[in-house]
């Protein structure tokens, strides 16, 4: 039991010393706030000269946090997103044109989609292309195609990305002393215990290189929506219409886009009434059948009636005579 008890002490030590360690590490880099309390005691306690070394060490020490931080705005992640609504003449044919161009600057298809109708046809496609390139695919189109609407978006995530960035390598650190620890258990429930903090601290990491994995490639490449429809598509994309003033041509396009769907509701209404009845064909059959020889049976009962009648009439007219 002491050897046990002794045991159990020493591992406990261990793991504090651990989790001090632990504690240091995920300290944020650059911060020597202890240090630079103790260069003024020291500089204030010394003469001239230790005076000047203190504050020499103060200045390379912000000259290197400078540098760390042009490091980083030179590598800064932003995430670059565009959305245009493109009429077009020929959108299957304009659409091949921006494919031919995306590719020749370094971009490429993301997702793709077509819906073809009688007269037309409207696209919905996304694409990817290198963020310097974005202003030149964005002026291609306009060049080569009628813009209606457009906007563009940009999200500057460097300061959340560097953050899980520094946060994921003091995991990375932290998970080499728990393994370290880990080595060093003499029993079943040292090992239970340490392995759980292990798996949490994996299940951590794999989450913040997922994330970073997912940024790099939202960082790396700008998103363009596309969205493509002919001059002669009966439901026209159309400007964004300012609600606070309407213009005649406002509310001509604003009767137009009514009458275009009231006029489809009620086409859609009848040709689902057509497919009801050809669909229900074989019961309207049979009702009709059973309708007829109905009708043809009351028919023939009113007949025999009227025979009946006439018979009894002759019979009451002969017996008077």
């Amino acid at each position: 039991m002491k050897k046990t008890s002794k045991r159990i002490i020493s591992f406990l030590v261990i793991l504090i010393i651990a989790i001090v360690l632990s504690a240091c590490a995920a300290k944020a880099p650059g911060d020597d706030s202890s240090l630079e309390g103790s260069n003024q005691l020291y500089s204030v306690s010394n003469n001239e000269s230790s005076k000047t070394v203190s504050s020499q060490s103060s200045t390379d020490r912000y000259a290197e946090k400078t540098e760390k931080e042009v490091a980083k705005e030179l590598d800064r992640k932003v995430i670059r997103r565009a959305t245009l609504d493109i009429m077009s003449k020929e959108a299957t044919v304009f659409y091949k044109k921006i494919v031919d161009y995306g590719v020749s600057i370094g971009g490429y298809e993301f997702s793709y989609a077509i819906s073809n109708y009688d007269t037309y046809s409207v696209i919905k496609a996304d694409f990817k292309v290198p963020p310097e390139k974005l202003v030149d695919f964005i002026s291609y189109l306009e060049e080569n195609g009628d813009v209606i609407n457009s906007s563009m978006t940009s999200d500057d995530i460097t300061d959340s990305y560097y953050d899980t960035a520094t946060r994921l390598e003091t995991k990375r650190k932290s998970l080499d002393q728990y393994y370290e620890l880990l080595k060093k258990a003499s029993n079943i429930e040292e090992i239970v215990y340490v392995q759980k903090i292990i798996d949490g601290i994996i299940e951590d990491i794999e989450a913040m290189e997922g994330k970073l994995k997912v940024w790099n490639s939202q960082s790396d490449m700008a998103t363009v929506s596309l969205y493509i429809r002919q001059n002669n598509d009966p439901v026209q994309i159309r400007k964004e219409i300012k609600w606070d003033t309407l213009s005649m041509d406002d509310m001509s396009y604003l009767i137009k886009q009514s009458f275009y769907g009231i006029t489809n509701t009620v086409v859609s209404l009848l040709q689902w009434i057509v497919v009801l009845l050809l669909g229900l064909s074989p019961l309207w059959i049979t009702i009709g059948v059973v309708i007829y020889f109905i009708a043809k049976k009351n028919k023939k009962a009113k007949a025999n009636k009227v025979i009946v009648i006439e018979e009894k009439k002759e019979t009451k007219s002969k017996k008077k005579e």
